[in-house]
């Protein structure tokens, strides 16, 4: 669908200079010419995002190597951060032959103040102090990055059969005894000017998948030495299996919600109007507080009539948590799910007055997912055909 803009809008205001200010058809042709750009603007940018959503450990960076097939060979994921930890930062994963990983650090200043607030932990740590008049805010996935980086682990070992533990961090506050001093050696050990790597890229082809899965980790954890405290990692990757022509399609992990999903990069996600949000929420949970906050969230901001347009939520399920639901006479997977997703559905009529909204389960272990493909690009492609629809009305209408 081609439309010359300036033709079309050269006719608006043909019509319009002859049409007297105080009748209805003008307010309509202005309305008709902002909406028209609006839309040809929206159709000329191929650019689209998918962002998945969730609290900590709900299993969104499974489900998105499942999706994209981000999986070596040994079916190992390679985003893989190791055993029960999270991504430290949002990961975008974009569809590129040019295989790399960019790393969009924190400022320096950032990263002081995330040391400031780790001496003040050690302090209180050493001091024994059970209040503190600020909390510590450090995640757990910056404070395991940043002693990584500092080289001061927490050293676990067994004694006469018993675990003990050493804190390198405590013993070197020990040495210093000031908290002030402490962090000054803090900045000397992180060697923020010699951290000045953004974007890697492998020497070679020969194994990919292991170069990703290995630097990905290692930039996450905080082990590679030439790169910074990560705010973002976007990985480059030619394997996604989800081809739309002639759109660009980028996927976004974003950081697990731990408390709150009153966050401005989730908020970012939901107003944009190119992007399809994928509210993912465990079985037994669903609909989770996360999912729920963040549709009430779009009521209260205006957004109503995009949720059903731009919202999935995806249940991931684990193997027999469909069939062991309690209405079921016999276990059934694809009837478990259907029962749970109509009490999905009635929870979120009757807590938020929401309906029309897609629900899918699945299970990243065991499922195809052809099926949330699938899904996916009809959503997809419905954002765009509205658009191109309204070009039309507005091109008969001036007629």
């Amino acid at each position: 669908m081609n439309y010359d803009i300036d033709l079309i809008t050269k006719r608006i205001d043909l019509i319009l200079k002859k049409t007297p200010k105080s009748y209805s058809t003008y307010k309509q042709l202005q309305v008709h010419r902002e909406f028209l750009i609006e839309s040809i603007d929206y159709l000329k940018n191929f650019n689209h995002t998918v962002a998945f959503i969730g609290k900590v450990g709900v299993g969104k960076t499974t489900a998105i190597s499942k999706l994209l097939n981000l999986i070596d060979s040994n079916g190992q994921e390679l985003l893989q951060t190791g055993g029960g930890r999270t991504t430290i930062c949002e990961v975008e994963i974009r569809d590129n032959n040019n295989i790399s990983i960019i790393i969009e650090p924190y400022s320096k200043n950032e990263i002081k103040k995330y040391l400031e607030e780790f001496s003040l932990y050690i302090e209180n740590k050493v001091l024994a102090k059970s209040t503190r008049e600020e909390p510590f805010t450090l995640s757990s996935e910056i404070e395991r990055a940043l002693r990584n980086m500092l080289g001061l682990k927490i050293k676990r070992f067994k004694d006469n059969g018993k675990s003990k533990k050493i804190d390198e961090a405590v013993e070197l506050y020990n040495k210093y005894n000031s908290k002030d001093k402490f962090y000054q050696n803090l900045i000397e050990l992180i060697d923020l000017q010699n951290r000045n790597i953004t974007e890697l890229s492998p020497s070679y082809l020969n194994n990919k998948e292991g170069w990703i899965k290995n630097n990905f980790k290692a930039i996450n954890n905080g082990n590679n030495k030439k790169v910074s405290l990560p705010k973002k990692i976007i990985v480059n990757y030619n394997k996604n299996p989800i081809n739309i022509p002639e759109i660009n399609l980028s996927f976004l992990d974003t950081k697990g919600v731990d408390e709150t999903a009153n966050r401005q990069d989730i908020e970012n996600q939901l107003k944009d109007s190119r992007t399809i949000s994928i509210l993912c929420t465990s079985f037994n949970d669903a609909p989770d507080k996360v999912t729920t906050d963040i549709l009430r969230y779009m009521k209260n901001s205006g957004l109503t009539k995009y949720i059903s347009k731009r919202i999935i939520i995806l249940v991931l399920d684990r193997n027999g948590e469909a069939e062991s639901i309690a209405d079921l006479e016999e276990p059934d997977l694809d009837e478990g799910r259907e029962i749970r997703k109509e009490q999905i559905e009635g929870d979120l009529k009757n807590s938020l007055n929401l309906d029309n909204i897609e629900i899918i389960f699945f299970n990243s272990k065991e499922n195809s997912p052809k099926e949330l493909s699938s899904m996916l690009i009809n959503k997809l492609l419905l954002l765009r055909k509205e658009h191109k629809n309204q070009v039309k009305t507005i091109i008969e209408s001036l007629d």
